[in-house]
C-alpha cells in the first residue's frame, strides 16, 4: 500500500496555478506530463519510461534505461519561494547507479550540464555506497558547493548499509535566511508498507547559491545518471507549513489523500 500520497486539487482552487503539497504517485502514464524532461548536455536521447508495475509496492513509476542519456524531470509548476521558509522534496527511489531530488529555478534550465543550473541536489549511487549533495551554478557547469560521503555531516549513529535494488527514502529540504541556504537531508531504507525503516544517513549543510536565491520560485525535480536503470516512485514537494495558511479555510475541500491497494 502506498502512503502520503496524493494532493487533489479542487475545482474552488482552479484559480490558482500550483497548490502544493504536490504529490505524484506515477499510478497513471499521465503523471509524467507533470515534468519537463531536460537530456543532459543536450543529447538528443529517449526520456526515461513509464512502468505500470515497477515501483515501490508494483505500482507504476518512472524507471531508466541504460541506453539512455542521463536526465532531469523537472515540475513545471514551481514552489514560490521566500526567506525563512522550509521547502521539502523527496521521493522513493528504487537505487541502481545514480540517481536523486531537488531543487531548481526554473521549469526550463539550462540542459547543457549533468543536472539543471542553479539548483541544489541531494543523491545516492549504490553501486559504491556513495551519497552526495551538491550546489550548482550556471551553464557553464561549475559546483558553488561540493560534498560526498568524506565530507557530508552524517548524525545516524551506526547507519545501515544498502546495496543495489534496495528501495531507499530520499528527503532534501531547503531554507534561505537572505544569504545563505540551509540543506537539511537524509536516505533511509523503505520498510514494507512504506514507511521510513532503517537510517543511512542524516544531516545538514549552509552554503550559498546566488542564481537559485535570486529567482521568485522553486521548481523541484529527480535525476538519473546515464548508466543503470534506477526506478523512481512517490514524488514529493511540499512547502513550509505558513505557505499553505492562506488555503486552510479551504484544505477539507481541496486536498484528499488516496491510497490505493494493490490489486
Amino acid at each position: 500500500m502506498k502512503r502520503h500520497l496524493i494532493a487533489v486539487l479542487a475545482a474552488s482552487l482552479a484559480f490558482a496555478s500550483t497548490v502544493y503539497p504536490v504529490s505524484v504517485n506515477f499510478d497513471y502514464p499521465a503523471d509524467s506530463s507533470l515534468f519537463n524532461v531536460i537530456i543532459s548536455f543536450g543529447n538528443s536521447s529517449s526520456s526515461a519510461s513509464y512502468t505500470a508495475d515497477g515501483g515501490f509496492d508494483g505500482s507504476g513509476a518512472i524507471q531508466m534505461n541504460s541506453s539512455f542519456d542521463g536526465q532531469s524531470w523537472v515540475l513545471n509548476e514551481g514552489i514560490t519561494f521566500a526567506s525563512g521558509q522550509d521547502y521539502t522534496v523527496s521521493a522513493f527511489i528504487k537505487a541502481n547507479t545514480y540517481c536523486g531530488i531537488g531543487f531548481t529555478n526554473s521549469a526550463n534550465p539550462d540542459g547543457n550540464i549533468i543536472y539543471p543550473e542553479h539548483s541544489i541536489l541531494f543523491g545516492v549511487n549504490s553501486d559504491s555506497q556513495y551519497i552526495d549533495l551538491n550546489s550548482t551554478a550556471d551553464s557553464s557547469g561549475s559546483d558553488l558547493g561540493y560534498w560526498d560521503n568524506s565530507t557530508l555531516l552524517n548524525t545516524v549513529p551506526s547507519p545501515a548499509a544498502y546495496s543495489n535494488g534496495d528501495w531507499l527514502l530520499l528527503t532534501l529540504t531547503v531554507n534561505y535566511d537572505g544569504s545563505d541556504f540551509l540543506a537539511t537531508y537524509s536516505a533511509f531504507q523503505l520498510n514494507g508498507d512504506g514507511s521510513a525503516g532503517d537510517a543511512i544517513l542524516a544531516g545538514t549543510q549552509i552554503f550559498a547559491n546566488s542564481g537559485l536565491a535570486s529567482d521568485s520560485s522553486l521548481h523541484a525535480f529527480f535525476y538519473f545518471d546515464s548508466s543503470g536503470s534506477p526506478t523512481l516512485d512517490n514524488f514529493t514537494a511540499v512547502p513550509e507549513p505558513s505557505t499553505l495558511a492562506a488555503f486552510a479555510g479551504l484544505a477539507a475541500l481541496g486536498f484528499g489523500i488516496v491510497r490505493r491497494r494493490r490489486s
